[in-house]
């Protein structure tokens, strides 16, 4: 994977949000953040999470966030959870971050690991993408093995 998320392809930053996570029929959302800047440190977690944060989540009626980190390198540096009171300020009161948690490395992300094979293999298979539109239309023709569209 790296020769395509490596220091020559782009950074893909994966974010899982499960809408209703207290209630019996839980919505699970994925969003992906593609970018040219192949380095995923802090500023790209954060770029990201501003996005996802300011003009997602509030279309779709969240306003309280239970943030839990991976354990990747990028989503576990203390920053961001000394960054957690700051959301609701920098959100204009959109979104309050009430928890931050980082969970053992790899065990919160196997759901998005499909997504970034699909990706590395739609790449390998020759296809070409560089806006988010046209991957998009690349999942929708071939969908991930064992998720919906």
């Amino acid at each position: 994977m790296q020769r395509f998320f490596g220091k020559k392809g782009f950074s893909c930053l994966g974010f899982m949000v499960v809408i209703g996570s207290n209630d019996e029929n839980k919505e699970v959302k994925y969003f992906f953040f593609l970018s040219e800047d192949t380095c995923q440190d802090i500023n790209s977690v954060l770029a990201a999470k501003m996005i996802l944060y300011d003009e997602i989540l509030p279309k779709e009626g969240v306003s309280k966030v239970h943030f839990t980190a991976d354990g990747a390198a990028c989503f576990s540096q203390s920053l961001l959870k000394a960054c957690m009171p700051l959301w609701k300020t920098w959100t204009k009161g959109k979104i309050d971050e009430v928890s931050f948690k980082i969970s053992v490395p790899d065990v919160e992300r196997q759901t998005l690991i499909p997504y970034l094979h699909m990706i590395t293999t739609l790449v390998a298979m020759g296809y070409s993408f560089t806006m988010p539109d046209e991957l998009l239309h690349i999942f929708e023709e071939n969908p991930v093995k064992g998720h919906g569209r």
